[in-house]
């Protein structure tokens, strides 16, 4: 609906003063054969024009601009002059065919040009028309000014300026047929890379609607180019060519299903954005040039969206925000996946993970005494904390394929399970509850366990040492050290709990993208077709160990990862003298407890000591916390949760933990715990 415009003359009390700033503007020489500077002419209209900002009062700007040269037809006059002289010096191919498609077709090119254009200055090309418009209408709200224009005045000061009811964009028409040619011949080629095609239900070249595409457009670029044929036939095709475009967005849902089944990566992510985009682009263009029943009547919609696509082409946030979203939601699934086989139902389950978690606790009480071995080598410092990472990674390994537990891995893997949950925005209130609360006694249990055996443990092979090597493990300046470390006010601890608290968090992020790469790249079903395995493995076997491959790659990943987190950190740190170390609960604690042994036993009752205690509490909070808050964000943001969502969530939990606060610590008598499937009739 177009807005009520009132009179020219109502326009401003200062209108006299408008109509000689615009002559003062629309007088100024200009060089006609300088489009550089025939642009500098036009910014200062534009902006005088775009100054209300979309809505009536831009309207009413506009409506006073056509008044004021109706009745200076001189001016009028010297203005298309202008117009038809900058737009017979430019090209507008590059403004049709790669506004707001980037420069690159792959992510991480696309992004370093991006990054390069904020730092790097570039020379405008002014004899492009895309630069022309990017100069004129930079912002994404010089769209939506554009769009809050009546047809009708936009029309009717066209007719004004050139004394016509059609605007100069004739000229444009071969440019409109190039730039149609270009995109799909562009589109053509990314459509038939072998990475789509073989995500495509192997379909073959020849009949792929890629490999016709830039045909079809040729058709009907030829026709309107030599104005060949009646309207009809040149509607007919245009819908030709649409028929392939639709034939071409079907292939690129097939290759999204793909990824979200099998595995995704962000460069073909990028290029089927782009790709869609592009026969956006396309079908745009043909309707301009091979119009059919309800073809648009301007362009300023189309317009509009160049200008909006131009402001967008620079921003780096968007473009990592858009194109992470499918490989973020399958290292979100991955970790979920995880995150179920640390919740526990039954009171049999929780002791088996009592006893799980206590397996590994007793292995990172080794982690930690040969930690402080290596220590003891002559090693530069990259070597010992290389040497650091491998034992790290080795306990963490080991602890994967024996089944224990490190509880400190939990939260990231338990808070995908729990977006998860959420997303599913018609579970049941109870089954809802029972997750949290199995999750938190789960998580509790865990802790526990690792806590309950690390510190005996390590306790009892500093004895041993001791009586083997006939001194203790640690001398007293070393004990003293590891007492005061853990202080939580007097030293780093908080800082480090939380700095390590972010690598569980990334590292599980790691341990999902690796699985989604194993998988994009089909590699367990290499391992399970291996000529080379298969010279000593029967196919029964190759199975098995594809199968082992797959299930174990994530914790892999992960593992890994962490461990060369946590030994790397202190001596990449000292590098650039900077004084960071980790503080993981359970090593924190083996720790403290090796430096126990040496210590007399009313020790234990100071200050210092109890201070250490209350350092490990704080060390175990942060570590939970802060990865389980990052990987809960994540996750959220990949499940597309709400604040709505967020909030359910701590109305169930807070209206649970009045009601039975004792099912977040044990289980119940009964046995299992409901399915997390929301039962048939829920209310």
């Amino acid at each position: 609906m177009t807005p009520r415009v009132t009179p020219a003359a109502a326009f401003s009390p200062r209108t006299r003063r408008a109509s000689a700033a615009l002559e003062a503007l629309l007088v100024a020489p200009v060089d006609a054969n300088d489009p550089g500077a025939l642009v500098e002419s036009f910014e200062p209209v534009f902006a005088w024009l775009k100054q209300p900002g979309p809505g009536p009062a831009a309207v009413q700007r506009l409506v006073f601009f056509r008044e004021f040269l109706e009745g200076r037809p001189l001016l009028a006059a010297a203005l298309a002059a202008r117009v038809r002289a900058l737009l017979g010096a430019t090209s507008a191919v590059e403004l049709f065919a790669e506004t707001g498609l980037g420069a690159r077709h792959n992510f991480l090119g696309e992004l370093a040009e991006r990054l390069a254009s904020r730092i790097l200055p570039s020379v405008p090309n002014d004899r492009h028309l895309r630069e022309v418009v990017s100069r004129l209408l930079p912002h994404e709200e010089d769209a939506d000014w554009l769009e809050s224009l009546p047809a009708g005045e936009v029309a009717a000061l066209f007719a004004v300026v050139f004394r016509t009811d059609e605007a100069p964009w004739g000229a444009r028409h071969d440019d409109l047929a190039d730039a149609a040619d270009l995109l799909a011949v562009r589109a053509g080629g990314l459509g038939l890379r072998p990475d789509m095609r073989a995500r495509a239900n192997d379909e073959t070249v020849g009949a792929s609607p890629f490999l016709r595409l830039p045909r079809s457009v040729s058709r009907v670029t030829e026709a309107a180019r030599h104005h060949s044929g009646s309207a009809d036939a040149l509607s007919g095709l245009g819908g030709e060519a649409s028929a392939e475009i639709a034939a071409c967005r079907n292939v690129l849902d097939v290759v999204t299903g793909h990824l979200e089944t099998f595995g995704t990566s962000v460069d073909l992510v990028f290029r089927i954005d782009l790709l869609g985009r592009a026969l956006d682009r396309l079908e745009s263009l043909l309707e301009f040039l091979a119009p059919g029943p309800g073809a648009p009547s301007d362009g300023r919609a189309f317009l509009a969206t160049l200008v909006r696509q131009s402001a967008r082409e620079s921003g780096v946030r968007g473009l990592v925000r858009a194109n992470a979203r499918l490989l973020s939601r399958k290292i979100i699934e991955s970790a979920g996946a995880t995150g179920e086989h640390y919740i526990t139902a039954s009171r049999a389950e929780y002791r088996q993970m009592w006893g799980s978690a206590a397996g590994g606790g007793a292995f990172m009480a080794g982690a930690t005494v040969v930690k402080y071995v290596l220590l003891t080598l002559p090693f530069a410092p990259f070597f010992s904390g290389f040497a650091a990472s491998v034992n790290y990674a080795a306990a963490f390994l080991l602890i994967q394929a024996l089944h224990f537990t490190v509880a400190t891995k939990q939260p990231a893997a338990t808070a995908a399970t729990l977006a998860s949950a959420l997303e599913a925005r018609g579970t049941h209130r109870d089954t809802l509850v029972d997750l949290l609360a199995r999750t938190t006694r789960s998580q509790l249990a865990a802790i526990a366990g690792n806590i309950a055996l690390v510190m005996p443990v390590a306790a009892l092979l500093g004895v041993l040492w001791k009586a083997g090597s006939g001194h203790a493990y640690f001398t007293d300046a070393e004990v003293h050290h590891s007492v005061e470390t853990l202080h939580p006010l007097r030293s780093g601890t908080i800082v480090f709990a939380i700095l390590t608290g972010f690598y569980l968090w990334l590292s599980s992020v790691i341990g999902g993208w690796l699985e989604n790469w194993s998988n994009y790249n089909r590699l367990p079903e290499a391992v399970a077709r291996s000529a080379a395995f298969g010279r000593f493995l029967g196919a029964d076997r190759r199975a098995r160990l594809a199968h082992r491959f797959q299930r174990n790659v994530s914790g892999f990943g992960s593992n890994v990862s962490l461990g060369f987190f946590l030994g790397m950190t202190p001596a990449v740190a000292s590098f650039f003298g900077l004084p960071l170390e980790v503080r993981h609960v359970t090593l924190s604690s083996g720790a403290l407890a090796l430096a126990a042994v040496t210590l007399p036993l009313d020790a234990f009752l100071g200050s210092p000591f109890l201070w250490a205690i209350a350092g490990l509490a704080v060390i175990a909070f942060l570590n939970f916390t802060v990865s389980f808050a990052l990987a809960f964000t994540v996750a959220a943001r990949a499940c597309g949760l709400t604040g709505r969502d967020l909030r359910r969530l701590v109305l169930v939990v807070w209206k649970a933990l009045k009601e039975t606060p004792s099912r977040f610590f044990l289980p119940p008598a009964e046995g299992p715990a409901a399915p997390l499937e929301p039962p048939e009739a829920s209310s």
